[in-house]
């Protein structure tokens, strides 16, 4: 339906790209801790706590990003790709065309949500005015 621009949701991709990086470089310690003779039991018990703590951070962040409405295709595609998507796309709810648009002003503020929509993440918590578009 629309795109919004969001610091919250532009810092939620950071941290989700920040979090894959940490549990790739944890995964690679803990391989190579585990692959060579002689270490310490106390540096492999490091290694997986290490990589443990790791996956929970990247789920919380993995969870954060999801919050915003994006798919599980697009949080794996930012991963991949290292690259974060500042967009935030609101999707209508049902399918069809709007055909008209009632707003009582130029401009709707976030105090001026429609109850109807306030059981939507998206629409609980806007910082600023959007442009109705008049």
């Amino acid at each position: 339906m629309y795109t919004i621009k969001s610091p919250d949701l532009i810092q939620a991709d950071s941290n989700l790209i920040g979090a894959a990086a940490t549990f790739d470089l944890t995964n690679k310690e803990l391989a190579r801790v585990e692959g060579l003779p002689g270490v310490s039991q106390r540096e492999k018990e490091q290694a997986v706590s290490d990589q443990q703590t790791a996956d929970g951070a990247l789920k919380a962040a993995r969870d954060a990003v999801l919050v915003f409405g994006k798919t599980p295709a697009e949080v794996d595609q930012m991963i991949a790709s290292r690259k974060i998507d500042p967009a935030l796309v609101v999707r209508s709810p049902i399918a069809g065309k709007v055909t008209a648009f009632n707003a009582p002003a130029d401009y709707w503020c976030n105090r001026e949500i429609p109850r109807r929509l306030t059981r939507w993440p998206m629409f609980r918590q806007v910082d600023a005015c959007q442009r109705t578009g008049k």
